[in-house]
């Protein structure tokens, strides 16, 4: 180890102990990297890990437990908005045959009125991890919250701070439809997830966070669709799935255009740095075992999950529920 201790329990250790194993997993050193993750675990288990008021809501643990409720150890089909999900507009009526958990980044109301409409299925799990997306389609956020369904939204401290700075009243969605909610932090600096903050999340993007609650919702598999990690920076219009749709609430001008090009290729290179960080953390700090994931977005450029297409997504779904 790079550490000595007199106090191997203390808050101060262990959260070094996952600090260090951030720097390793960097290195390539990965089996360094996980025993130190271990060595934390073991030093303090789940049951003492602190989640401070000023990013989590009480009873987070009972709420990751109430997660794995709804995930019921099922496959996930992931849903985000690169261009290759609009290839569910057909694939979608043999997917629907399985039973599957359904999580979605952002805009979830394009996926429920476009490919999903006809089945009537909703989604069962959102990210929202920007205020200003919330604010845009708050009346979509509280209508998802009052569902009678079990399902769950996950956000940050910060960005419901902003709505309610913004005169929406965060204090009756708090009071009406916290049970619901789930809150993570981002690792800022060089600690990431840790027992003295489990939920604080590297490069917080709306992907790596949904992609690290998945897998500590232990579900069988886990498949993305539509990440495909990147926009043209020319052309007029955007090929976001679903942005010419009225539930997507997001304006995007040919002046933007450019700006959220780059800011994809970014966020593509950074989630190829950083999920590996977060899933190994979360992996080895709640005692879950990562999945198999598959992205199935042919022609992503992201490059750390294995990339599949949609014909070999169905079979792979379709081999498991013939066991």
């Amino acid at each position: 180890n790079l550490l000595v201790s007199e106090d191997e329990k203390s808050v101060s250790y262990t959260d070094i102990l996952a600090g260090e194993a951030q720097t390793l997993i960097l290195l390539d050193r990965i089996d360094e990297a996980r025993a130190s993750l271990k060595r934390s675990s073991e030093l303090r288990p789940p049951s003492s890990y602190i989640y401070g008021t000023d990013c989590y809501l009480p009873d987070t643990p009972a709420r990751l437990a109430r997660l794995k409720e709804i995930v019921r150890a099922r496959d996930i089909m992931l849903f985000c908005h690169g261009p290759s999900i609009g290839e569910m507009n057909k694939w979608w009526p043999r997917f629907e045959e399985f039973d599957a958990c359904l999580f979605a980044v952002n805009k979830f109301k394009v996926f429920e009125s476009g490919f999903l409409q006809p089945s009537n299925r909703h989604i069962d799990a959102i990210v929202r991890s920007h205020h200003q997306d919330i604010k845009a389609s708050i009346d979509q956020v509280v209508e998802y919250l009052s569902r009678p369904e079990d399902n769950v939204m996950f956000t940050a401290h910060w960005a419901m701070n902003k709505i309610g700075g913004a005169g929406i009243d965060r204090s009756e969605i708090d009071a009406n439809f916290s049970h619901k909610m789930i809150y993570f932090g981002a690792a800022e600096g060089w600690l990431c997830a840790a027992p003295n903050q489990p939920l604080h999340l590297k490069q917080g993007n709306a992907l790596s966070a949904l992609l690290t609650f998945a897998v500590i919702s232990e579900p069988r598999r886990i498949f993305i669709f539509g990440a495909d990690g990147g926009v043209e920076a020319s052309g007029a219009t955007t090929t976001h799935y679903g942005a010419d749709n009225k539930d997507f609430r997001l304006e995007i001008d040919d002046e933007k255009h450019t700006t959220m090009a780059a800011t994809l290729r970014a966020d593509t290179a950074m989630f190829d740095i950083y999920s590996n960080i977060n899933l190994m953390a979360v992996e080895n700090l709640f005692g879950v075992k990562r999945p198999e994931i598959y992205n199935v977005s042919p022609g992503s450029a992201i490059k750390s999950l294995p990339c599949i297409d949609y014909e070999s997504a169905l079979r792979i779904m379709g081999e498991s529920s013939d066991e």
